[in-house]
């Protein structure tokens, strides 16, 4: 085509429909002047291929995700510096997007990865397990509490001051940090997230050391973790191991998984060493 602009026959109905948009998108289109339809004598709006130009642009750069502003600038003062620019700025936030999307399919592949990894613990319920575990690294907040509201509040802060230095994909486990004050009950003093990938010299990091651990699996709800821990204090001292305080109760299977509580899978663990 030719350089010369050519009054064109497409009404906005008609442009609307060849590009999948809108009236009121391309009259917002006219409005910040990135299209500019002549009038006829009954005053209808008729696009020029200049028009069709823009909006072959505006189509092709959304598509690729750049903002209707920078596309407005950029159709304002159009030349091949500036395509290569935007082409060039769009590529790397494209990339970064990409990586972003890696860590998170890397993130759910991971949490499918323990669900089916899980399946390996039905026959190890309602009994005790010592086994050797390597040095984990975890996220924890300190704070008292004694049912499962509390838990909500202090994990949601806890999550809220991790957000600036990790993704979710980072997070492995979630559980409380419980004091035991045996016979009366069980005290929480904080919750932890466990890391699946190292975020080193952050807020509120800690480490579990390796060792030896006694492990309980068990399910339903959560009201049974004290009288489990009970029963764990009285089988260690059977077998004469001495307890490490604290216990950590990990939940492996809870809401974001299951809405039937039956369903729910939660491990009580503790370092332990032979008295």
């Amino acid at each position: 085509m030719g350089d010369k602009m050519t009054k064109g026959d497409f009404t906005i109905k008609e442009i609307a429909k060849m590009y999948g948009i809108s009236t009121h998108t391309l009259r917002h289109y006219e409005k910040l002047m990135m299209i500019q339809p002549e009038r006829t004598d009954n005053n209808y709006r008729s696009f020029s291929e200049k028009d069709i130009y823009n909006l072959n642009i505006i189509r092709d750069l959304k598509e690729l995700g750049v903002p209707l502003k920078t596309i407005q600038s950029y159709l304002e003062n159009r030349t091949v510096e500036n395509t290569t620019h935007l082409l060039r700025e769009n590529s790397k936030k494209l990339e970064a997007e990409i990586s972003l999307l890696k860590k998170k399919v890397t993130g759910i592949t991971s949490r499918l990865k323990i669900m089916e990894e899980l399946k390996t613990r039905e026959n190890q319920m309602n009994q005790l397990i010592i086994r050797k575990i390597e040095e984990r690294r975890a996220f924890q907040r300190l704070s008292e509490f004694t049912d499962e509201a509390g838990f909500e509040k202090e994990m949601r802060s806890l999550y809220g001051e991790l957000l600036d230095v990790a993704e979710f994909y980072q997070f492995h486990y979630v559980g409380g940090i419980i004091d035991w004050l045996p016979p009366e009950s069980s005290i929480y003093k904080g919750v932890f997230i466990l890391e699946s990938k190292l975020v080193s010299n952050q807020l509120n990091q800690f480490i579990l050391e390796e060792g030896s651990y006694a492990s309980y699996f068990y399910k339903g709800n959560y009201e049974q973790t004290s009288k489990y821990i009970a029963k764990m204090e009285a089988e260690l001292k059977r077998e004469h191991y001495r307890i490490i305080p604290p216990f950590y109760e990990f939940y492996l299977i809870d809401f974001h998984e299951t809405n039937d509580k039956k369903e729910y899978l939660t491990e009580i663990q503790v370092k332990v060493e032979k008295s």
